[in-house]
């Protein structure tokens, strides 16, 4: 930490797990900076903070820029989540419980077309089997939900899921996170962070391009604003000699 940006890591690991260490407090928090700011550099000490922690919790990367398409995004994620649980031996077993109740949940979102996660490996080749195996599933989309909800409460330490590079994208790419979130990510005792730069992604969910840019970045920011649970301005670098 060269920057002097470790008392701002832990303060932001603190808001994302509860004070017992054990549930991740379900909150949504946004890194905001502008490009080459270093967002994805606090990232990275945010994962290795959260490591040093006992119990160590769970922690999934995710890079949306690296999945191309809605359905991909949405599985991608979920099988990043996968991955992450059957890392720990002992937590293998809610990872299949999380993956059987996941698999339905995403076929009723319709999911449709392959996977590409780079980097993943066996662990995830094998649950993403797994999930093609499951293409049908009876009740409806809110009990799926609750299965794939009650999966997750039984994990015994915190979750948090950081996304990185979100101004990268597309607009229609930084809408479907957006969505992803909302709609797919939004599970209790999961914690997540996103980075972005503000201007970019306001502009990104603005919409189509009527209206003028002002009237877009308007309409994104309230999106945003319903999106977000605590925004956070990364601040400035100070160099430590």
């Amino acid at each position: 930490d060269r920057f002097g940006r470790a008392g701002f890591v832990h303060r932001v690991a603190n808001s994302l797990i509860g004070r017992d260490g054990k549930k991740a407090r379900g909150v949504i928090i946004g890194i905001v900076g502008a490009w080459g700011s270093g967002k994805s550099s606090v990232l990275n000490l945010l994962a290795n903070e959260l490591k040093q922690r006992d119990p160590k919790p769970v922690v999934v990367r995710f890079d949306p820029w690296l999945v191309s398409g809605r359905d991909d995004l949405i599985l991608a994620l979920l099988s990043e989540m996968y991955a992450a649980l059957a890392a720990a031996p002992e937590l293998q077993e809610k990872a299949k419980r999380f993956l059987d109740t996941a698999s339905p949940y995403i076929s009723v979102l319709g999911r449709v077309g392959g996977l590409f996660v780079p980097g993943l490996g066996e662990t995830v080749d094998n649950g993403v089997k797994a999930v093609r195996k499951r293409i049908k599933a009876p009740g409806t989309l809110q009990q799926l939900k609750e299965a794939v909800t009650q999966s997750l409460l039984e994990v015994p330490v915190p979750i948090v899921v950081l996304i990185d590079e979100l101004d990268r994208l597309r607009d229609d790419e930084v809408r479907t996170i957006a969505q992803l979130v909302r709609a797919v990510a939004d599970f209790p005792h999961v914690s997540y962070v996103l980075a972005y730069d503000q201007r970019r992604v306001e502009e990104a969910l603005g919409g189509d391009l009527s209206g003028n840019r002002n009237e877009r970045r308007e309409r994104g920011r309230a999106y945003l604003e319903k999106l977000v649970h605590i925004p956070i301005s990364l601040p400035a670098a100070v160099a430590i000699e």
